[in-house]
Parts: C-alpha cells; structure tokens; sequence
C-alpha cells in the first residue's frame, strides 16, 4: 500500500488531487481470474475522474497469518485507461465475479473505458452468452446505417478460412473453407475443435476471443461484388443466395486488428522494435500455457489499438505438451545438399526451432533484430524446458501489466 500511495502521489492530475471533493470508490463485486482478484472502481474529483484498479496477489514464500491464510499483497495500481481496458481485453480468459445486476456492472465499466464496446465487458465478467447478444444488437445496428459494405480481410488469404470484414463495426467475421490448400493436413471438424480448445483455455492475453454464429443472414447489397462473389466461390455449402438474402451456416467473429505484417510495413523504426518485442513476448507467454501456435507466419498475428500482438489463426494450434521439439541432427556432409543419400525421419508432431527464422521473417534485417531479443525461441532447450515444467505442474504466470510496474519487482 505504501508504493501504491506513492505511484498515486505521482501521477494523479493536480486538479484530482487537490480538489476538496476527491474521492475514490470500488465497486462492491471483486473480479477473480487466475491468481488474482482484482478491485475495480474509480478516482474522482474537480469534475474529472480516473480509473483505478488494484490487484491483490498471495504474498509468495510468505508465512501465513494466524488463521493459517497466506499474506496479500497490493501488486500494483492501474490508473490509465489503456492499461485498465489491457486487463478486460478480449485476449484474456472471462473473470469470475458475483454481481446482482449485470447490466449496471457494465454501465460503470464503460464509463472507466468508453472504448470498449458493451458486448465484450459482458463476456469480460463471465455472461458471455449475453455478451454475444449485445455484440449481435451493435453489429445489426450498425449495418442498419449502410455506412459501409462487407468485404475481403486485408492482407493474405487465408488457406482454411475466407476471412471479411466491416470496417466500421471493427469486426472479423471468418467461415471455414470448402477445400484448403494442399499444405494443410486439416480438416473442417478439427478446425472446429481447434478453435472451442482456444474458448476453453486460458488465453494469457495473446489469442482474441471468437464468437460462433450460425446461420447469419444479411442482405446481398451489404457485401462488396467481390466479397460475395469470393465467399461463394470457397465456401459454397457454408455461404448461400435465398433470394436478396446472404446465408452463412457457420462463421465465427473476432475484434478486428491489423494484421503483423502490414503492420511492420507502416511503422517506424521504434514501433518496429517494440512490436518486434511484443511479438516474441506473445508466443513465449502463450507457451507458458501450454499453447503452441503452430504456424507463428506474421499474418497470423494481429496489432491491437494498444500495440500489442495477439495472435488470430487457431487451425494449427495445439498443446505445448503435443509436440516433439528436436534439434537437427548433424551432417556427415553425405546429405542430398552434398550428392549423398543422409536423411532422417520425421514424425509429425516434430518441430524443429532452429528453422524458425526463415518461416517467420521473409526480411533478413528483422530476423536479425528478432533474434537479438528473442534467441531462445530458437534453441530445443528452452521449448523442452517449458514443457518439462508443465508436466511438473509449475504454473508459470502470465500478469496482464508490465513486469516493471509489479511493486514485488520494485522492492527487490
């Protein structure tokens, strides 16, 4: 509590802190998701407010108190709105939290992050059926207001899902594919699945949340000629005419986001280095887990408002635990690169980290910028010793805020 009042001392508004009415309020509920609770409410004062939420974490290697609990501790203070809307992200797993009137919950929520759209705090704090609802209600109203049309997803086509999107609803919508292309050993009831494993698992914060919808109905002058004339070209048994009507048997929808790779086209030089970053941190805490994102290419990932990277594309997604990370064997110099006739099996869940590189940077220059923060993605050990502490049942933590604003890290 001592570090807490003094990052307030610090950084709240004077015309806050000086007002004779400040004052600071909680909401009654607390929000439990992992690890740690979470208090949530606001500071007011001089016509102005700020949100605040403080999270409180088990004291570790702490004695207990004399009831025998383990100790609590304030992990830090979260003030800004971009931080606060970071810790209801539609990246991260649903809270657990009692509330008697959902509906006034979300009200004081989006008063603490008027971006965020009712349909996703619903689901943020557990009534996500609800939240589905409300998302459905914003999409059909906005529409309504034809100010503009559906279209295709830019960046690169997908080879299991046609993606298309509205640009003013912020929204991706994607349908699975009649055929995939011959790279993908997939087929639709395991893109299925792969996708409800990601809605069961803990999404750490780094795979954005997906709504499922069938039988989607929209009229034909909603969608760009080429949209429609594409979804019905690659997914005809999923997307079909009744008339004036659009049907959809089955799509799935996610917050819309900029793709990695235009991203790091459009950027400058020091945006670059941080999504770099952001980008490694990503697929090092979704391994933390027990996720494996299979085919980690750019276009797989997407940039948030906030620039952080989340990764989108679920076909190829498994448990960390699945996979058989192995180092290339050493060459006699008799391989075929030689004219000899050396190989070796591959089974295939086999994964090789050392070829990385070449599958996720076409950009030589940013590979090597890549592998200066994050060499250990390439080396065997240190994906063998993640799993290793998987099995052993180490829960590793993943904080939805900056290891540097954590007041344990602070005091050591």
């Amino acid at each position: 509590t001592r570090l807490g009042a003094a990052l307030l001392n610090k950084t709240l508004p004077d015309t806050i802190w000086q007002a004779r009415d400040a004052a600071i309020e909680l909401l009654h509920s607390v929000f439990y998701r992992n690890k740690g609770a979470y208090l949530v409410g606001r500071i007011t004062g001089g016509g102005e407010q700020v949100p605040l939420v403080l999270p409180v974490r088990h004291q570790e290697h702490a004695e207990q108190n004399t009831e025998g609990v383990p100790r609590l501790h304030l992990d830090t203070v979260l003030i800004t709105p971009d931080d606060v809307a970071i810790i209801f992200s539609f990246s991260r797993a649903y809270f657990q939290v009692d509330v008697a009137v959902p509906n006034e919950c979300v009200g004081y929520l989006q008063r603490l992050m008027p971006h965020k759209p009712a349909g996703e705090l619903y689901a943020a704090i557990g009534f996500f059926k609800h939240g589905k609802t409300e998302f459905f209600r914003a999409l059909n109203q906005q529409v309504a207001k034809r100010e503009d049309v559906f279209i295709i997803a830019p960046g690169v086509r997908g080879m299991v899902m046609a993606v298309f999107v509205l640009p003013s609803a912020r929204t991706v919508f994607k349908i699975i594919k009649d055929e995939f292309d011959p790279a993908k050993d997939v087929t639709p009831d395991i893109v299925r699945e792969k996708y409800h494993l990601v809605k069961r698992h803990d999404r750490v914060g780094r795979m954005a949340d997906t709504q499922e919808f069938s039988n989607f109905t929209v009229h034909n002058d909603h969608f760009a000629p080429e949209c429609l004339a594409h979804l019905l070209e690659v997914a005809p048994s999923t997307v079909s005419l009744k008339g004036e009507k659009v049907v959809i048997k089955h799509c799935y929808t996610e917050r819309m986001m900029t793709p990695l790779n235009i991203y790091l086209e459009q950027c400058d030089d020091e945006a670059q280095l941080a999504v770099l970053k952001d980008y490694g941190d990503a697929i090092k805490q979704m391994a933390a887990a027990n996720i494996f994102p299979g085919d980690m290419l750019l276009k797989n990932f997407g940039v948030t408002r906030q620039g952080r990277v989340i990764f989108y594309d679920y076909d190829e997604v498994c448990y960390l635990t699945e996979c058989h990370f192995r180092a290339i064997p050493a060459s006699s110099g008799d391989d075929y690169l030689s004219g000899g006739n050396e190989s070796f099996s591959i089974g295939p869940n086999d994964i090789f980290p050392e070829e990385f590189g070449p599958f996720m940077f076409a950009n030589p220059e940013r590979l090597r910028v890549f592998k200066q923060l994050h060499p250990e993605l390439f080396e065997v050990s240190y994906w063998q010793g993640l799993q290793q502490a998987i099995v052993d049942g180490r829960i590793i933590d993943v904080y939805p805020y900056g290891n540097e604003q954590r007041f344990v890290d602070a005091e050591q």
